[in-house]
């Protein structure tokens, strides 16, 4: 184990110093993740990580690769939407609006381990006014056996249908009247255009501040926004509302999450459910999508040093923890080229167990990486990460913290 080394001793190398020289990070930029402070947290799969020896490697990438150092949101996208009815309501009829043909319902048992009695015998399908029977509505029927084989599992009891295109869309109404328990119904419409988005930071730092933008696209020009609301739900099941505000024509939320609240070991799940009233009828969407809640126990405590051996150039950069826990490094390596513009060159990763305090991970680099022609200094370290591997929690984050000639 590695217990409070120097910088030194925690590189491992058997092979002979060629040079040695001590840099600095350059400080943080306001977009970089960088902890204010490091705690102990108990985090069970830290602990069922046992590899302690230190794995270091680098591979090269093409130059003319087009890498964005900056984390951009992902942006989901939802032409569904999910509700929870009665087996009343069902019987009575669920009314929706379609905003194109051919859509695809799902209806499931809403509480697990309760099958709800889905007997489609008197199902009816009403679109614009006019009445459907089953045989007339829909077009390919499955139940919860032929979606298995076709790879999706559902709970059982589960049908799913597409209703017939030429029976068109707009305001439906779904009766099930030999329906009995609660049901969950999904409405999903592949073929339209009316498209629910949402972007989330991919992780959330020591501030605890979760920013969102959503919105419509494809709205119809009658259609007016009524509701732009959602749930975060944190891996340990804790669940925290929230409200979109409308900001020009987008809308968007700096959510701070609850702290000491719902800190479990994994992605957090932020929820979107939406809705407009048009002349047709109400129009809904729901969209999901994830992110991930920095917990450090680690940071980057500014020291490096780079030392120049046989065949390739070691960075080691030292690390201040509170957990004993294996930890990784990852970054790539930039040059310049003769036009001056950043090209990429390698991407390097380390990864070692740390005892509590002070130790350091060192970056090898393979000297033939950098043997590019018309490529050479200044080079930099590029989206430098360090990771703790038990849980793969994003502990620090730094867009150019190194650069050299």
């Amino acid at each position: 184990m590695i217990r409070l080394l120097s910088l030194s001793a925690s590189l491992f190398l058997a092979a002979p110093h060629l040079s040695a020289e001590t840099l600095r990070l350059s400080a943080p930029s306001p977009t970089d993740l960088v902890p204010s402070g490091i705690a102990a947290a108990k985090i069970a799969a830290v602990e069922r990580h046992t590899e302690r020896e230190l794995v270091q490697f680098s591979w090269p990438i093409e130059e003319s690769a087009a890498i964005d150092f900056s984390p951009q949101p992902f942006l989901a996208e939802s032409r569904e939407f999910w509700t929870t009815v009665e087996a009343a309501e069902l019987a009575k009829g669920v009314a929706f609006t379609t905003t194109a043909p051919g859509a695809l319902i799902r209806l499931s048992p809403a509480e697990p381990g309760k099958r709800a009695g889905l007997d489609l015998s008197g199902m009816r399908i009403e679109i614009a006014g006019r009445s459907y029977t089953r045989e007339q509505a829909v077009a390919v029927l499955a139940d919860a056996g032929a979606l298995k084989q076709a790879g999706a599992e559902f709970p059982e009891g589960t049908v799913a249908f597409r209703v017939r295109s030429e029976l068109g869309a707009g305001p439906t109404r779904l009766i099930l009247p030999k329906a009995s328990g609660r049901v969950l119904l999904h409405v999903f419409e592949p073929d339209s255009s009316l498209v629910l988005r949402l972007e989330a930071e991919p992780f959330v730092g020591a501030d605890g501040r979760l920013r969102i933008a959503g919105g419509w696209a494809g709205l119809p020009k009658n259609a007016r926004p009524i509701a732009l609301t959602g749930l975060i739900t944190a891996p340990d099941g804790y669940t925290q509302n929230f409200e979109l505000e409308r900001r020009g024509e987008d809308f968007a939320a700096e959510i701070a999450l609850e702290r000491g609240r719902g800190y479990g070991e994994g992605l957090w799940e932020v929820h979107l459910f939406a809705a407009a009233a048009s002349a047709a009828g109400d129009l809904r969407r729901d969209v999901r999508t994830a992110f991930a809640v920095s917990q450090p126990s680690a940071r980057l405590d500014g020291r490096v040093e780079s030392i120049e051996e046989k065949g390739a150039l070691v960075f080691a950069l030292g690390v201040e923890n509170a957990l004993a826990a294996r930890y990784e490094l990852r970054a790539v390596l930039t040059g310049t080229a003769d036009d001056g513009s950043e090209r990429p060159l390698a991407v390097t990763h380390a990864a070692v167990w740390l005892e509590p305090g002070r130790g350091a991970i060192p970056l090898r680099i393979e000297k033939e990486h950098l043997a590019r022609p018309g490529i050479g200094a200044p080079y930099a370290l590029r989206d430098l990460r360090l990771i703790r591997q038990g849980d793969q929690n994003l502990q620090e984050r730094r867009d150019r913290p190194l650069h050299w000639r």
